[in-house]
């Protein structure tokens, strides 16, 4: 039994962990997030294959958000990561990606990530990868006035999530994080990268790249943090297992090889201190220049 993207053999797995759920309320959590995932299947099918190169240039110019421009070298790994993130995904991104698969796939709540975006976030904050703006809009950012950037390369994310926040206006930036950055702006007290490593290609230690090329961004004493997805290092489910397989193949995902011994070595050798805390297969960490 398929539903055109994802195997029998991960639903057959889905239904096993569903039999092991605590009580009604958990039953009803995962038959809800059942309806989901077929939804998500359907979509990535047909938004399968629009995949491009080339070099693009992007003005940002929708009514009532400040904008800027940028000239993109995009590659074809590069571009097959955040392609999955069309208009219709989006619209489900909250309800499979925050709602179910971090709690019975990935085993590690949302509120997790939360959390840990509650206790760094500033004020004059940059956000890369924005998703949806779930973690903006859901956050505090105590009083004052907010200063927001949102940096990812994918418009319908930048919009989605720009909407989602415009009581704060924000800045949106349409950049390649795997390249040098070069934007006229002021630094930021803190930037967050959640969800973000486990969908750019290569291994981890040259995706951590993108805390080089994001570090003249930062204050002194500025705070970076973020969450991403592993596989080696920490406790994966087989239904975690099973769907990174899927992931990994479709180009969704490129994290077969990230390990959280890689990113504790990263870490150590570019911050003066840091934390990591797992959860799951989830590594949620957080670093002080």
């Amino acid at each position: 039994m398929e539903n055109g993207c994802f195997p029998g053999t991960l639903i057959k797995q889905f239904a096993k962990d569903f039999t092991q759920a605590q009580d009604r309320s958990e039953w009803a959590e995962f038959a809800g997030g059942a309806i989901i995932f077929y939804n998500v299947g359907f979509r990535i099918k047909a938004d399968g294959g629009r995949i491009q190169n080339g070099r693009q240039r992007h003005a940002l110019n929708e009514p009532g958000h400040k904008t800027k421009e940028v000239i993109l070298e995009i590659s074809r790994a590069v571009e097959r990561g955040q392609a999955i993130y069309s208009k219709p995904i989006l619209t489900v991104y909250d309800l499979w990606v925050l709602g179910f698969s971090n709690k019975f796939i990935w085993k590690c709540p949302t509120y997790n990530i939360l959390n840990n975006f509650n206790e760094h976030v500033s004020s004059n904050h940059l956000d890369i990868g924005v998703g949806t703006g779930y973690f903006l809009d859901k956050c505090q950012f105590g009083t004052g006035n907010v200063n927001i950037a949102l940096m990812d390369l994918n418009q319908n994310s930048l919009d989605e999530a720009a909407k989602r926040i415009e009581r704060y206006n924000p800045v949106k930036y349409k950049v390649n994080v795997l390249e040098k950055i070069n934007i006229d702006t002021d630094r930021f007290d803190s930037i967050s990268l959640n969800y973000l490593f486990h969908c750019l290609p290569g291994n981890l230690t040259e995706k951590l790249i993108v805390l080089d090329n994001v570090d003249h961004l930062l204050n002194e004493s500025g705070v970076i943090f973020g969450s991403t997805i592993l596989t080696s290092g920490v406790n994966t489910s087989r239904s975690a297992k099973a769907l990174m397989r899927i992931y990994n193949k479709k180009g969704i995902f490129d994290n077969s090889t990230d390990s959280l011994d890689d990113l504790k070595k990263y870490l150590t050798k570019k911050y003066s201190s840091f934390s990591i805390t797992t959860h799951g297969c989830v590594a949620i960490f957080s670093a002080i220049k």
